[in-house]
C-alpha cells in the first residue's frame, strides 16, 4: 500500500464518521485501528501520509484534549464529499418512497418525520443532510406526497403508482 493509500484510509475515516469542518480523526484511532490493519513497511509510511494530507491543506494536525488529532478542513471536506444536488435530492427522494414502499403503504398512510430526522438523516454525510429538506419538499411539489396537519409525509395516489 502506497502513502497516497493510507492517505485516503484517513479521508475515508472522516467520511465514515460523517465529518464536519473542525471534526477530528485521533492518534487512538491510528493507532489501535489504523496500525493493526498494516505492515510493518505500511506503519513506516503513516507519518508521510499525514504529512501528505496536511501538505495539500485536507487536513491539519492538533493538540486536543492531549492528544495528537488530525483536523478536518474545509478544503478536505469538500474533497470527500460530492455536491451533485441533484443526485443528492434524487437518492433522498428514492429513499423516502422506498421507506414508504417498505411500510406496505397505501394511498394516504403516513411517514413520521421522525423517521426522517432521527432514523434517515444520520445516515446521510453533512452535504447530503443540508439538501434533505429540499428533497422532501420537491416530493410534495411533485405530487408524490402531501402533508397532513400534524407535520407527516402522506402518501399520494401519484405516489403509490411510482413506488408499486
Amino acid at each position: 500500500m502506497s502513502v497516497k493509500d493510507i492517505a485516503n484510509k484517513i479521508m475515508n475515516r472522516f467520511r465514515e464518521l460523517n465529518s464536519k469542518v473542525d471534526h477530528v480523526v485521533d492518534q487512538k484511532w491510528i493507532q489501535f485501528k489504523l496500525m493493526p490493519q498494516l505492515n510493518t513497511k505500511e506503519q513506516d509510511s503513516v507519518n508521510d501520509a499525514i504529512e501528505l494530507l496536511e501538505r495539500n491543506g485536507f487536513i491539519e494536525i492538533e493538540k486536543r484534549a492531549g492528544m495528537v488529532c488530525l483536523v478536518l478542513t474545509q478544503k478536505g471536506f469538500d474533497t470527500i464529499y460530492d455536491d451533485d444536488r441533484e443526485n443528492i435530492i434524487q437518492k433522498i427522494q428514492k429513499a423516502i418512497l422506498e421507506q414508504f414502499a417498505h411500510n406496505n403503504s397505501r394511498v394516504g398512510d403516513t411517514l413520521e418525520q421522525k423517521w426522517i430526522t432521527l432514523m434517515y438523516m444520520p445516515t446521510l454525510n453533512p452535504v447530503e443532510q443540508k439538501y434533505a429538506q429540499e428533497a422532501v419538499i420537491g416530493l410534495a411539489k411533485e405530487g408524490y406526497i402531501c402533508f397532513n396537519q400534524l407535520g407527516m409525509l402522506v402518501l399520494t395516489e401519484k405516489g403509490y403508482n411510482a413506488i408499486y
